[in-house]
């Protein structure tokens, strides 16, 4: 008695209608923090999404590379820099995933320096 789909939607009973999903309005943002040995931890909320996919590049490269997808934040991107004990620069940006695909928009790019 009283139950409405609110509420189950409220529970996670339910999915709350789809079509009211404007990918438009969905903006990606990432929080960077460098750690130990040239690993960088990638923190976001999802936004209801299933994931967000992270990619990275280094100082003077123009492709992107996928740093990985990550289903709970924060995610750590474990890559050793291009000069073994160097610190180095990274472009990080990301994309929300639903059921594997993505939606809404890219993330701004964000820069951080590495911790060898």
């Amino acid at each position: 008695p009283g139950y409405t789909t609110q509420i189950g939607e409220d529970l996670g009973l339910i999915e709350n209608d789809q079509q009211s999903l404007n990918p438009n309005e969905l903006f990606a943002e990432l929080k960077l923090r460098a750690l130990s040995d040239s690993r960088v931890e990638v923190a976001f909320s999802k936004q209801g999404m299933d994931a967000m996919q992270v990619s990275f590049r280094r100082k003077g490269e123009s492709a992107w590379s996928l740093a990985g997808t990550y289903t709970s934040s924060p995610g750590v991107h474990n890559i050793p820099p291009t000069v073994p004990g160097d610190p180095e620069t990274r472009e990080y940006r990301g994309i929300l995933i639903k059921k594997n695909e993505p939606i809404g928009n890219m993330s701004p790019s964000y820069n951080i320096v590495t911790t060898p």
